[in-house]
């Protein structure tokens, strides 16, 4: 028996579709909790041969995953391992299952462990041990007890990913956010919030109920306000999620905001109470014909009973006569699962909602409906399911229930196909596990694991514009089937028609077609997405209704056949759905042939037409990022024959810029020859690549067309790389370069391109608070804008070091980012902190350089550089701190030097020569194969990378391919470093990504794609030829 298997379906936890990040690649619903006792978290700097995480996850998983067969002890190992290398930058790992063994290489330490003899969970935790002490003994000092945590968070991830992907660790920030979303409700003010260039901003303000509106609404905050403090603490650059749980707390309690609005002449402070906010996961709306319409976002806490409320709105709203209801589905990615039966419950009165199969095959758990609720409404309501492929887990047992046992028809798309249950354990460091426990059967011991629920009627969204067709192209989703090492379905697994505790299966047919399939087209405006910054202190900002397409078709439907059986619908819909059918048909023909395109239906005819195909660019011709490329389909019908309604789409699965690009070409009759162009715009941070494409065509006869095989040769920009140095300028102190508690500053920070390429004009610099609430930041962000090769500006920010500030260093982290781009460098900054009174004696003198001397930005060798200044140069040096001068150099610049470099003097100042002088400056990285002239295709089985890494305090260099490292190097003289990688190519597009650090942290990181060709597919590419005439 599962341990806690009473709790199994009690308390059930919800992971979005995709998850919350955890390192780990997407992340589906989870559907149960169990509680393990808490325990205090782990003191100390982390012993990474003690895994204590790691070894309560191993116990974990040998007494609770659902399936013991798929628990491969050595592979468990490399699978850990190998997240491990992809975590830290100087560790190799060697070998697999088939060698038996694996080398271990850490910086300058390499050895090799046996896994041959792991034939145990225990085995393998004890051989992991000994492998992380001796990666422990041999890495590079800067690891810090975080870095050291997040080490063995990489082991569990890695480990688990050998078992299913749903199985993972949440880092416990993660953990706490997923536990506040589960509850339902929270305390805090009630609005949403968002960072808009740098300001934290209010986007959405809740209103709550009449009798109880929230802190918020009440206190009269609109969108747009600005909140610029939280208690005494500047919200400049604040992580909104760090910004929503400082809004957050008890109810009752009280928070200070200070408020600006565009027209104040000045901020506003404000003490407001917390209060108890409910986060929305129903929404409801009456539409015509006095049809109910509810979406549920998500299962959490307070679900079925927001269900019962809105249910309530709308009977009264309808009077007493509501004729239908329109249940909402679509992107629901699951959540509690009790939530879910009782929301099934709610609509049904008999029949088993769900049950779950857990270890060995058994039988754990039936659900079933019950009578109760009121029979008149609910129970005998006309009732529509709306499901998409995002609908998962707990939204799928809904919607399997309803169909299931003939309750509700479904409209929609096919769903995730998520059949799977999750147990979160709580861990002794506030992180929790998150396992694979069971498998859920729906409605009629129906397993839709790898398939989904297949939609009674499927409605398909079309667009037809000049610029983008989307009708024909198979629609490209990422769905249960998809996604690596998934579960295999029960029903291909499980004994059948077996009694007693084992349980039985049948599969939901993969094969099974829609009763109807009807393609629409798409006239309503998507509602705007909110950025993917946004948090609040509610974590659901809600949206505006729509009543879009679908939930129009539904309400039609119920109208039409008013039967609470979803069988009576079915056998009643055929006179509406032919009728809406044959309008969104001739709505698709009007607007192809507002194109000016023919769109005739014509004959079938027996003969296949012969087609020739023109694809532009052509493969010998070059694109570039950043560019609106033309892509260009040419047809002529050299046959005998006619061809009608002739379309193509492109299959692109490496580029999804130029997946599922559609070309209009309609009625060719023999001899004739037609052109569509389809624009693409493609991002100008794509790197070099050759992108293969397959062009499919289609027509009115579904006439079998040999695919036609391109290629599309895309060149990145030259690209630009961020040199900068930092000051501290004091207002109204001694002009130290050094800051003091009690004092206001500015920090200026000097940004040079030393890149081969331009910056665009969304180029910025930033600075973050790293340290506590002393901190002030007034300024925190900057728009540098264009920077040419070898072109500089500088950034002011302006800082406010609160008295009382007691640390050592003034940490903050400094960020230069090109949006446009993907250009960034990111630099944790340590500003020494004065706390003895420190005086600058008054010079005024003039002072000739014995030699090339640094100027520095602080007096003490550990400040970065800001000049260099040649021998001879006069400067004009204004002050003296022991054996350090301030000088001028430039415009209001100043920089420090020991006062022996230089010599006193009469002469006049003489400083043309002083130039700038970046403190910090990114590795460049240059290939021996730079891409310049477009992307690299090779028809061999591995390929060889060199190239070349120069920078001022290099550290080392490594390679990825394909999300594998393949290479990596240390500097010898921290100056150069020239590196060659050879690795094995996967057919099709082969990503790689070369990353350099410095001493300070800097990373410079270069990227190029290497396209195996498929032989046969090389064959049939297009000769090389002039463009048309």
């Amino acid at each position: 028996m599962i341990r806690n298997a009473a709790r199994l379906l009690a308390a059930i936890v919800l992971l979005g579709a995709w998850g919350l990040a955890s390192g780990r690649g997407p992340h589906l619903p989870l559907l149960a909790e169990a509680r393990a006792g808490a325990a205090d978290p782990l003191q100390g700097t982390p012993d990474l041969s003690r895994l204590p995480i790691f070894n309560q996850v191993v116990m974990r998983v040998r007494d609770n995953y659902f399936d013991p067969t798929r628990i491969d002890p050595q592979q468990m190992l490399v699978d850990a391992l190998d997240y491990v290398e992809k975590q830290i930058p100087e560790v190799m790992v060697d070998g697999d299952v088939r060698s038996g063994e694996v080398k271990v290489t850490v910086g300058e330490g390499t050895a090799s462990f046996s896994i041959a003899d792991v034939d145990t969970i225990f085995k393998m935790s004890l051989r992991l041990s000994q492998i992380m002490a001796f990666v422990q003994k041999h890495l590079h000092p800067d690891h810090d007890e975080e870095a050291l945590q997040n080490i063995e968070y990489a082991l569990v991830n890695g480990m688990l990913s050998s078992l299913d992907p749903h199985s993972v660790l949440l880092k416990p920030e993660y953990f706490r956010e997923m536990k506040l979303s589960t509850k339902g409700e929270f305390g805090g003010l009630g609005f949403i919030i968002q960072m808009r260039e740098g300001e934290l901003t209010v986007v959405r303000v809740l209103k709550g109920t009449e009798d109880n509106p929230t802190p918020a609404y009440k206190a009269g905050i609109r969108p747009k306000d600005k909140i610029l403090k939280i208690e005494d603490e500047s919200t400049v650059n604040m992580d909104v999620s760090e910004a929503a749980a400082r809004l957050r707390g008890k109810p009752g309690t009280y928070v200070r905001i200070t408020l600006h609005r565009e027209g104040w002449p000045e901020p506003r402070e404000m003490r407001l109470p917390r209060a108890k906010i409910e986060i929305e996961s129903v929404i409801s709306r009456l539409l015509e014909d006095d049809v109910g319409y509810i979406r549920i976002k998500n299962f959490q806490g307070n679900t079925a009973r927001a269900l019962q409320a809105a249910l309530k709105d709308l009977r009264k709203r309808a009077k007493g006569e509501l004729r239908g209801l329109v249940l909402d589905l679509r992107g629901n990615p699951g959540g509690l699962l009790d939530q879910a039966i009782q929301v099934s419950d709610t609509f049904l009165d008999g029949g088993t909602i769900v049950s779950t199969v857990g270890m060995n095959n058994q039988l754990k758990e039936v659900k079933k409906a019950t009578d109760q609720g009121n029979r008149l409404l609910e129970k005998d309501l006309p009732l529509a399911v709306l499901v998409n492929g995002s609908s998962a887990s707990a939204s799928e047992i809904v919607a399997g229930a309803l169909k299931n046992l003939d309750r509700a028809v479904v409209i929609g798309r096919p769903t995730f196909g998520k059949g799977s249950v999750q147990v979160l354990y709580d861990l002794p460091d506030q992180s929790a596990l998150k396992l694979t426990i069971a498998q859920y059967l729906t409605a009629g011991e129906v397993s839709i694991q790898e398939t989904g629920i297949t939609p009674d009627i499927e409605l398909i969204a079309s667009r037809v514009e000049k610029e983008a067709v989307n009708v024909f192209a198979p629609v490209r989703t990422m769905r249960e089937v998809d996604l690596e090492r998934h579960l295999a379905n029960p029903a291909d697994i499980l004994p059948i028609g077996q009694s007693g505790d084992t349980a039985t299966a049948r599969k939901e047919d993969p094969a099974e077609k829609p009763l109807v399939s009807l393609r629409y087209l798409r006239d309503e405006l998507p509602a705007d997405d909110l950025a993917e910054e946004d948090a609040s202190d509610d974590p659901d900002p809600g949206e505006e209704f729509f009543e879009d397409f679908q939930i129009r078709f539904a309400r039609g439907l119920l109208a039409a056949a008013p039967h609470s059986k979803r069988s009576q619908i079915l056998a009643q819909m055929g006179a509406y759905v032919d009728r809406r059918a044959a309008e969104e048909e001739r709505r698709l023909e009007k607007a192809i042939r507002d194109l000016g395109v023919d769109w005739s239906p014509g004959q079938k005819v027996a003969r296949k037409p012969e087609l020739e195909v023109r694809f532009e660019p052509l493969p010998t011709q070059t694109v570039t990022a950043g560019e609106k490329v033309e892509l260009k389909v040419t047809v002529t019908n050299k046959g005998q024959v006619p061809v009608h309604r002739l379309r193509a789409w492109t299959d692109c699965e490496s580029n999804p810029y130029l997946d599922r690009r559609e070309f209009l070409l309609g009625h060719l009759p023999p001899g004739a020859t037609r052109t569509w162009v389809t624009p693409v715009e493609l991002p100008s941070s794509l790197s070099p690549r050759r992108d293969p494409i397959v062009l499919r065509l289609e027509d009115a006869s579904d006439t079998e067309y040999e695919p036609f095989f391109t290629e599309l040769d895309i060149t990145g920009l030259p690209r630009p790389r961020f040199a900068y140095t930092w000051q501290v300028v004091e207002k109204g102190g001694p002009g130290v370069g050094l800051p003091r508690p009690g004092q206001k500053l500015e920090l200026r920070v000097d940004v040079q391109n030393v890149g081969r390429g331009p910056s665009s004009e969304t180029t910025f610099a930033s600075i973050k608070n790293k340290g506590n609430e002393k901190i002030f930041i007034e300024k925190g962000r900057w728009k540098v804008g264009e920077l040419a090769p070898g072109a500089g500006a500088q950034a002011v920010f302006e800082i406010h070091l609160k008295e009382g500030y007691q640390e050592e260093t003034m940490p903050l982290q400094l960020v230069v980012y090109d949006e446009k781009l993907e250009e960034v460098t990111v630099e944790e900054l340590k500003i020494p902190v004065l706390h003895e009174p420190a005086a600058l004696a008054p010079l005024n003198q003039r002072v000739r350089a014995k030699e090339a001397v640094l100027l520095r930005s602080a007096p003490h060798e550990a400040a970065p550089r800001v000049a260099e200044v040649p021998a001879g140069s006069v400067l004009e040096a204004s002050g003296r701190m022991g054996s350090w001068i301030k000088v001028k150099w430039g415009s209001g610049r100043f920089g420090f030097a020991e006062a022996s470099r230089f010599d006193p003097t009469r002469d006049r100042v003489a400083a043309e020569g002083v130039r700038f002088a970046p403190g910090r400056v990114p590795p460049e990285i240059v290939f021996a194969t730079d891409g310049s002239s477009g992307g690299i295709a090779s028809l061999g089985e591995r390929f060889s990378l060199s190239g070349t890494v120069t920078g001022p305090d290099l550290r080392d260099v490594y390679v990825f391919v394909n999300d594998q490292k393949v290479f990596f190097g240390k500097s010898k003289d921290g100056e150069r470093l020239e590196f060659s990688a050879e690795f094995p190519l996967k057919e099709g597009l082969n990503h790689v990504v070369v990353v350099a650090r410095d001493g300070h942290g800097l990373t410079s990181r270069r990227m190029l794609s290497v396209l195996r060709r498929n032989p046969e597919v090389a064959r049939r590419l297009p000769a090389p030829a002039s463009p048309a005439p």
